[in-house]
């Protein structure tokens, strides 16, 4: 599955004055964080992704864009290879044009980090922060002295999570806006995102939102079996 569904991401506001024991403070940056995602209704932005694994010297470098509106977003990859992401709470689906396939995932039904990721919708950008804070462990990090950035660690708590996620860290600026973000698999591998150019609450056309598939697309519904191939235009609709 595509790393957003298994590590989406979040941005969070930390005080650098913030130290891991000082509950009441980081209880109430935590809250201004939740009012600062609760009045975020769309977003646009550009993101960079490296991802590092065991066996690879280099890590896996993507960039695309970002289109979020209403609890539905569209992830576009552009480099090195073109593909297509759409995400609403319930199902994701991911189209490979250099494969022709579309691949529909039904997150109910699925396990581990993207059924447990699920419960607070997009996290961090969207959904249920009081989900949120009972599968995470929350702690503020040090930052660069006299920077204005700030630095959060979440470690999961909830049993799901645990078995895929060993922390996820966030960077973000003194205006609530994620700069960077890390997580760390219990697989050894190693993702970062890296933020450019965020909107907040940016003019989104739902169609954006929307892509189809050419007819003859191979579709694959994990957990099920494939749809004729003759149906690809048709059940790759958004």
């Amino acid at each position: 599955m595509a790393p957003f569904l298994q590590s989406v991401v979040a941005s969070a506001v930390l005080g650098a004055f913030v130290q891991g024991g000082a509950g009441a403070e980081l209880d109430a940056l935590l809250d201004r964080w939740q009012k600062s995602v609760a009045d975020l209704h769309s977003f646009t932005c550009r993101f960079r992704q490296e991802k590092r694994v065991s066996f690879m010297r280099r890590p896996l470098v993507a960039s695309g864009t970002l289109k979020y509106l209403d609890k539905k977003l569209l992830w576009a990859t552009e480099t090195p290879s073109v593909s297509l992401l759409s995400f609403d709470g319930k199902e994701a689906r991911i189209y490979h044009p250099e494969f022709q396939t579309l691949e529909i995932y039904a997150l109910g039904a699925a396990g581990g980090s993207a059924a447990g990721f699920g419960k607070g919708g997009i996290p961090g950008f969207t959904g249920d922060f009081a989900a949120l804070r009972q599968q995470y462990a929350i702690e503020a990090l040090a930052v660069e002295a006299g920077s204005k950035d700030h630095r959060l660690r979440m470690t999961p708590k909830d049993d799901a999570l645990k078995k895929e996620v060993v922390a996820i860290e966030f960077l973000l600026d003194d205006a609530l806006t994620m700069k960077e973000w890390k997580l760390a698999r219990t697989n050894g591998e190693e993702l970062k995102f890296t933020v450019t150019d965020f909107v907040v609450n940016a003019k989104v056309d739902p169609k954006e939102l929307v892509f189809e598939v050419p007819a003859g697309t191979k579709i694959v519904r994990m957990g099920g079996e494939e749809a004729p191939k003759g149906d690809g235009a048709k059940d790759g609709k958004r």
